[in-house]
């Protein structure tokens, strides 16, 4: 089970990137009412946010 864990909070992290990123972009297009270009921009950052994170992880698991 604590082998699993590891695992599991890279996905809670992977989730929670992309939550926070396409959320800050609903709030942007709320404010300057320019829907749906925030919530396009913060899905495309928070993608990028992902595939930082995962070749992070990659690189460590290279160096062990």
């Amino acid at each position: 089970m604590r082998a699993a864990g590891e695992h599991l909070g890279t996905g809670m992290q992977i989730g929670a990137a992309m939550v926070f990123f396409v959320g800050l972009g609903i709030v942007v297009d709320r404010w300057l009412d320019i829907t749906p270009w925030g919530t396009i921009v913060g899905a495309c950052l928070g993608m990028v946010g992902v595939m930082v994170l995962v070749l992070r992880m990659a690189k460590e698991g290279n160096r062990k």
